[in-house]
């Protein structure tokens, strides 16, 4: 399954990638939907970077790994992880519209890995366009904190 979302953000790409890779700031919006989460790389290099992601869903305690894959500047970010059988690999890529504006497409891969994962996944792809609304919501509202935390440009 793939979802996909397109945003445009009133930054220049550079400023853009870097407000994605700045990790803190995903890491606090995580913890404001409820999700714990623990870094556990050491903080030097963000190619490298990894966490464990705890929360509760379906009346169960969920566990998730996640790592980056890719770190390209001013680009891609692409992660990496796995949810109760899943592969899920969320990719970010940045164009340039022009020097003060960037497009942002989001485009996240759900892999089943078992045959449990693939009974998992059977009723998202029913819900994909509700899925990819969501996902446009929160896309627009990353970009406006982005556009907020770079104060007016």
């Amino acid at each position: 399954m793939i979802l996909t979302s397109t945003t445009d953000i009133a930054l220049p790409p550079l400023a853009v990638f870097d407000g994605l890779a700045d990790f803190a700031l995903f890491e606090a919006l995580l913890r404001e939907r409820g999700i714990d989460v623990a870094r556990t790389d050491h903080g030097s290099d963000a190619r490298q970077a990894s966490w464990r992601l705890q929360f509760d869903r379906g009346g169960k305690r969920r566990d998730m790994g996640a790592h980056v894959t890719a770190l390209h500047r001013p680009s891609d970010l692409a992660l990496e992880g796995v949810l109760d059988g899943v592969a899920i690999r969320p990719h970010m890529r940045i164009e340039a519209l022009d020097q003060d504006r960037s497009r942002l497409t989001v485009t996240i891969e759900a892999r089943p890995m078992t045959v449990y994962a693939r009974v998992l996944l059977q009723p998202l792809k029913l819900a994909a366009g509700t899925l990819n609304r969501r996902l446009d919501a929160r896309l627009d509202d990353l970009a406006r904190r982005l556009e907020r935390r770079a104060g007016p440009t």
